[in-house]
This record gives structure tokens, sequence and C-alpha cells, in this order.
């Protein structure tokens, strides 16, 4: 993180697997929110 340019850029944009359950957890404990939720379909 510390590498990428800055400039006026205040947010970064990631994903985590919803089924990487120790990632969620992670996430969570570090003060992540969920801001978008996706659901992929087969069709």
């Amino acid at each position: 993180m510390e590498r990428l340019p800055s400039g006026d850029h205040e947010v970064v944009h990631g994903a985590i697997d919803p089924a990487n359950a120790p990632s969620l957890a992670t996430a969570k404990r570090v003060g992540r929110v969920e801001v978008m939720h996706a659901r992929f379909v087969a069709l």
C-alpha cells in the first residue's frame, strides 16, 4: 500500500471471496465494512 501513488485518492477497493471465512473475519476485526455485496448465479 505504501508504494501506491496516492495523489487525491482516498479509497482502495478490494474483494474477498465469500467462501474465504478467515479473510472475512480478519477484515471485520480490523474495522473493514461491507459496502457492496455481489452474488454470481449460474444461468
